[in-house]
């Protein structure tokens, strides 16, 4: 499910509570998490377009490094049929042309796991935030059903 349909939900689901959650006590604090959900909400999309925007970053660093390998080999191998009479260079140019496919494929893994790093700190800052709003409306909802036993223990007579 859609992460803003959740946050809409759970913004509803504190709007249409009545009774003893809208006291004057608790109204502070429900009006507190509506704002940390509306803040949530309006946080949530930009830190998803931050994690594509990355992703599609490594991919155009991956293909440029592709195209600067492809044109280092395509520099080597004609090099080399210029070179074909004189082995030494033949040589040297092709350990050259491999040692930098083996650099840019380095960087590019280097790259790549950086960015996998980065989107995965994201999304754990993302997770952490989640989590930490939904101990808080747990809490709250445990408190909110305690408060209603309790004011059903003190007022035995009151239908629930």
């Amino acid at each position: 499910m859609d992460a803003n349909i959740i946050i809409a939900q759970l913004k509803e689901e504190l709007i249409s509570q009545k009774g003893f959650l809208w006291n004057k006590k608790n109204k502070d604090s429900i009006a507190k998490c509506l704002n940390m959900l509306d803040e949530l909400k309006n946080n949530l999309p930009a830190s998803i377009q931050e994690a594509g925007f990355i992703i599609s970053q490594k991919q155009k660093i991956l293909n440029s490094a592709q195209e600067t390998a492809n044109k280092i080999i395509r520099d080597a191998e004609s090099k080399a049929s210029e070179l074909v009479n004189d082995q030494a260079i033949l040589k040297e140019t092709e350990a050259k042309a491999n040692e930098a496919i083996e650099n840019a494929n380095k960087r590019c893994n280097q790259i790549y796991s950086s960015t996998r790093d980065n989107i995965d700190k994201m999304l754990k800052a993302i997770e952490d935030y989640l989590m930490d709003n939904l101990n808080v409306v747990r809490n709250n909802r445990e408190e909110l059903a305690g408060g209603i036993l309790l004011n059903n223990r003190n007022n035995p007579n009151k239908k629930q």
